[in-house]
């Protein structure tokens, strides 16, 4: 048995100061689930057993800028921005195999 579950997603918002000067903040988002479960029954040909893994990865990005635009004359404007970015990853790993081993004399 195998089982997946993923979901992702992005927010932002801008926030106005002036004509010439604004805040922009966004986050993004994504999530990834796997679980994986194996059995071998006994009796069977080979060695019973029993697994189960759990993979669980998540990726969050943060942005933020501020933008200056300032009108330098009639034909020329200067576009200029400074920004943060910030990315955590985490990753998680869980498993386990159980087997039965029968012997005879």
């Amino acid at each position: 048995m195998t089982s997946v579950t993923a979901s992702f997603g992005n927010i932002g918002l801008t926030y106005n100061f002036t004509d010439k000067l604004f805040l922009v903040g966004k986050m993004y988002g994504d999530i990834y689930a796997l679980t994986t479960e194996s059995r071998t029954a006994v009796g069977s040909h080979d060695t019973s057993q029993y697994s189960r893994y759990i993979y669980d990865n998540s990726s969050f990005n943060y942005e933020t800028r501020l933008h200056y635009n300032p009108d330098l004359g009639e034909n020329f404007t200067l576009t200029g921005f400074i920004g943060l970015h910030v990315l955590r990853n985490k990753y998680e790993y869980v498993g386990s195999t159980n087997e039965r081993r029968t012997y005879r004399s």
